[in-house]
């Protein structure tokens, strides 16, 4: 089961937590859109409050797979797939940094890499899946579907990442787990009130705008860049 958004005003919230500022981290999600033209299409993102810097966060960058980390400053890094996804086919997006070293994942490999020397501000904000917190506006909102989006507060190994993304969430990988949001609450068509957070510290998501219910990762085609 996943998370359907229109693209154009829905989307998950969480409440503020102090959880989500990491020094460490590893974050994926899953994802399929419907199209790739829009600039940039967030599958989830943690954003300084009252800016647009995006602290981390996965998503689609022209179509391509992609992550971001940022300074208080406003000064970012980064990683972009070469290879642009098919529409309608899902892929898992993953991202991991460590202060030192940021990597991308897609499908489960390691796909680029970039050495960045930043420390990951504090803030207080919420975390947002299927768009991105700007100014406290929500924009670059995802036209397609999410599921499985989980935070580490340490880094996954190549082969931790990997087993995620075979194992199309049956691992049990949760050493280290901030949140999990599954989103198989209810059955297809069926309007979000809550995405549960699996991990013990419960920050469930709540809608905004009424997304549904759609068919996961594990009904229809997968694809490999």
């Amino acid at each position: 089961m996943a998370i359907l958004f229109n693209g154009s005003s829905q989307y998950l919230k969480t409440s503020t937590s102090s959880l989500f500022n990491l020094t460490n981290i590893t974050c994926c999600c899953w994802i399929t859109t419907t199209t790739t033209s829009p600039s940039w299409q967030s599958a989830f993102s943690y954003n300084i409050s009252g800016t647009s810097n995006t602290i981390y966060g996965v998503g689609l960058y022209q179509g391509k797979p992609a992550t971001e980390v940022s300074q208080s400053s406003g000064t970012f890094t980064n990683l972009i797939s070469s290879a642009a996804v098919t529409t309608n086919t899902w892929y898992h997006i993953a991202m991991s940094y460590n202060g030192s070293t940021l990597i991308l994942y897609v499908n489960g490999v390691q796909n680029s890499t970039q050495s960045v020397s930043y420390t990951l501000p504090s803030t207080t904000n919420y975390l947002t899946i299927g768009g991105d917190n700007s100014n406290g506006t929500i924009a670059n909102f995802l036209n397609g579907s999410a599921e499985d989006a989980r935070i580490y507060n340490r880094v996954l190994s190549a082969n931790e990442v990997s087993t995620i993304n075979n194992s199309k969430g049956k691992d049990g990988i949760f050493y280290g787990l901030v949140s999990r949001w599954n989103m198989n609450e209810l059955g297809v068509g069926s309007t979000v009130a809550t995405a549960y957070d699996m991990s013990s510290n419960k920050l469930n998501a709540t809608s905004v705008a009424s997304p549904t219910y759609s068919a996961g990762v594990e009904n229809p085609t997968r694809n490999y860049i």
